[in-house]
């Protein structure tokens, strides 16, 4: 008994719709729609059996031929269907559940392999990560023995991305718990272990300010126009794009335009400023100068300690930087609306 048998019943001893003939080449309804009876479907699915295979049913679904090999029947359906033929209502019902059963399977299947592809993906691109954490590491470690070496600046060289960080700082703590095994104190710590908490410092810094220079180069201008307007703004604006000796990154100055306020960093005199925008309008640039902002609500201060300051202005709110700033020892001066080679621009004021 063939499959056709258990779904549709045994043939019928009725009068054929499909000549003889038919039996030569494919079952095709030339005229009016028809509807074929039980020995008609069986004629019909013996043909497409004998004439067509895995990859004909994957046509006539819609589908690759590993899912088409399990819905044959259905294929061979959905062929006659096509050709101008229709069946009795009990094999019609039977279809239906057929078609219901195909769209739920290939359903299943489809997640099943968008979630391979990401597990693949996610997996491929941490392998890749770890891999090239790995090879920086050792780039790294060739500069232990110079006592004089700026991690910034090198992990800078090295093209060290904020997605790397954390990577590598993984491989140099495995390294540090082997460089402490057997100590019975920090003070018994060789020294190249303390040279790597300066290393995974820089590292973190470098981090830090490639994330604030990257959302704020992430918000494009609102026209063409207004790109072409910004652009002369800042033709002759002046600042210095990266400071290893205090480990900063400038944002694009074009974010200065409109923001409420901006964090910048004079590393010839170590004076930390903040512009407040006088209005609506925010700051904007004329020259090397900035312009409309409030004399009485910005201010500037020297610092002592950069390399502890920098960092959380980079991190904290603004109100978290006033307060900081306020407690801070030096006196504040007056604030100088010039910007030159010597400006880092910290970040705007959200």
């Amino acid at each position: 008994m063939t499959i056709e048998n258990v779904l549709f019943g045994e043939p019928e001893k009725v009068p054929s719709l499909i000549p003889s003939q038919y039996m030569d080449k494919e079952p095709i309804c030339a005229g009016e729609r028809k509807v074929l009876s039980t020995h008609d479907l069986t004629r019909a699915f013996l043909w497409y059996s004998e004439n067509k295979g895995f990859d004909d049913a994957a046509k006539y679904l819609n589908t690759d031929s590993s899912i088409a090999s399990r819905f044959l029947t259905l294929a061979w359906c959905n062929r006659l269907k096509s050709n101008g033929f229709d069946f009795p209502e009990k094999e019609t019902a039977t279809w239906k559940v057929m078609q219901a059963n195909f769209e739920a399977f290939s359903k299943q299947k489809e997640e099943e392999k968008a979630a391979r592809v990401e597990q693949l993906k996610t997996v491929d691109i941490q392998e890749v990560l770890r891999n090239k954490a790995s090879y920086l590491f050792t780039k790294l470690e060739e500069s232990l023995d110079d006592p004089n070496c700026n991690w910034f600046e090198l992990a800078r060289k090295l093209d060290i991305n904020k997605a790397l960080v954390p990577h590598i700082i993984n491989v140099i703590e495995e390294e540090q718990a082997q460089l402490i095994i057997g100590c019975e104190s920090k003070k018994d710590y060789p020294t190249v272990y303390s040279t790597w908490n300066d290393v995974k410092s820089d590292l973190l810094k470098l981090s830090q300010a490639q994330k604030v220079t990257r959302k704020s180069a992430s918000k494009k201008p609102e026209s063409k126009t207004k790109a072409v307007n910004i652009q002369k703004l800042i033709k002759s604006f002046q600042y210095l794009k990266s400071c290893p000796e205090f480990k900063v990154e400038s944002i694009n100055p074009e974010r200065i335009i409109g923001a409420k306020g901006i964090w910048t960093f004079e590393t010839k005199y170590r004076v930390l400023n903040h512009y407040v925008a006088l209005d609506e309008k925010g700051l904007s640039i004329q020259g090397t100068t900035i312009k409309n902002f409030s004399e009485e609500n910005s201010i500037s201060k020297t610092l002592r300690k950069p390399l502890e300051v920098l960092p959380a202005v980079l991190e904290k709110t603004m109100l978290q930087n006033l307060k900081m700033v306020k407690d801070l020892t030096t006196k504040y001066q007056k604030i100088s609306s010039r910007s030159n080679k010597t400006t880092v621009l910290l970040k705007v004021d959200k």
